[in-house]
């Protein structure tokens, strides 16, 4: 009875200290204290079973209060679940990561509209020139500023993005803006020129700090912010509003936009000031 006892003892011991050290549960010493006396062979009937687990669970069933012997079976149960569900885990990670992820097509949809607004550059330089054709040259520039916005957003939504369609996207945007400025400043004077001129050298200045900080590895302190985006969104609107009413200065349409385009210009230059502040701190770095 004694010897039988003592291995009780140290299954009960072994299995609680597994048990304890996932949900902090010790055996207590009254329950150590009754399993160390003497037991006749009638307080555990039929310890016939085969394996550990079979004696265990046995030795606990009859030593220990129903409700101490349930919580223990239900910590050890949560513990098993546990451990099955960190390898079921694991497993699928493993599995996801040997598959192989296909990299977007180039020529996607979102690419093709963004090359397609460097395309119609010659196509709207013509259409300005050619007699009666405000109507045309608008329709093209109001067609590439949704463009513009369409690209984006279906790469985004689709999970297509591409550096290709990083690096065309704002070369597209600037060439299509840029060309309508020139034309509407060669064909206005000094009242488009003016701001013109203080675009364009900004869009110039800070492409080149942008530029210079990629290659310092600090491009995202240089990111576009919510005022380039507010400015990019006017100038096309007031350009739209100017391509529209070249033949009708100082309309009600023409003025509207000329504000427009007013608000970009002092976006522009507020702007460029955010981003040159924001790297200043490298700029003025010494060595």
């Amino acid at each position: 009875g004694s010897v039988l006892s003592l291995s009780l003892l140290y299954y009960v011991k072994s299995f609680g200290t597994s048990i304890g050290s996932q949900a902090n549960i010790r055996l207590n010493r009254p329950l150590a204290r009754t399993l160390l006396l003497p037991a006749p062979r009638t307080v555990f009937p039929k310890l016939e079973a085969s394996s550990k687990a079979q004696r265990t669970y046995l030795s606990l069933r009859v030593a220990l209060p129903t409700h101490q012997f349930f919580e223990t079976a239900r910590i050890s149960m949560l513990r098993e679940n546990s451990i099955s569900r960190i390898r079921h885990a694991l497993s699928s990670q493993a599995s996801q990561e040997d598959v192989p992820v296909t990299p977007p097509k180039l020529w996607n949809i979102p690419n093709i509209l963004s090359v397609a607004r460097v395309v119609l550059v010659p196509v709207f330089i013509a259409s300005f020139y050619y007699s009666g054709g405000e109507m045309l040259t608008t329709s093209i520039f109001l067609a590439a500023c949704i463009t513009d916005f369409l690209d984006g957003y279906l790469a985004r939504k689709w999970n297509i993005c591409s550096p290709f369609g990083a690096f065309v996207d704002p070369v597209a945007d600037k060439l299509m803006v840029s060309t309508a400025l020139i034309l509407l400043a060669g064909a206005q004077g000094p009242l488009i020129a003016i701001p013109t001129a203080i675009i364009l050298s900004r869009e110039i200045a800070v492409s080149a700090l942008r530029e210079w900080m990629a290659e310092l590895g600090q491009r995202s302190s240089v990111a576009v912010g919510w005022s380039g985006k507010v400015k990019t969104a006017c100038q096309m609107i007031a350009l739209t509003g100017l391509l529209a009413s070249r033949s009708a200065l100082w309309s009600p349409l023409y003025n509207i936009s000329y504000s427009l385009l007013m608000v970009a210009t002092l976006l522009t230059m507020f702007s460029g000031s955010q981003l040159f502040a924001a790297a200043w701190p490298t700029l003025s770095r010494r060595g």
